[in-house]
């Protein structure tokens, strides 16, 4: 997306679903639930984005550099 290439929607599909069984794996592993990395996730973005996401947004993020 970021190159501004075409996607295969069908093999993105099949990549999703590899790094959706490592990040279960990881988590099964480590006894955290999936739900608490993503109520975690939420929640940053939230605090980072306040008024939404937007490209301007991510680039006055007091958070980095």
């Amino acid at each position: 997306v970021f190159h501004r290439h075409g996607l295969n929607r069908d093999e993105l599909i099949k990549e999703l679903g590899d790094v959706l069984w490592y990040v279960a794996a990881l988590c099964t592993k480590l006894d955290i639930p999936m739900s608490e990395v993503m109520e975690r996730n939420i929640a940053k973005l939230k605090q980072r984005y306040p008024d939404g996401y937007s490209s301007d947004a991510s680039k006055a993020r007091a958070d980095i550099g």
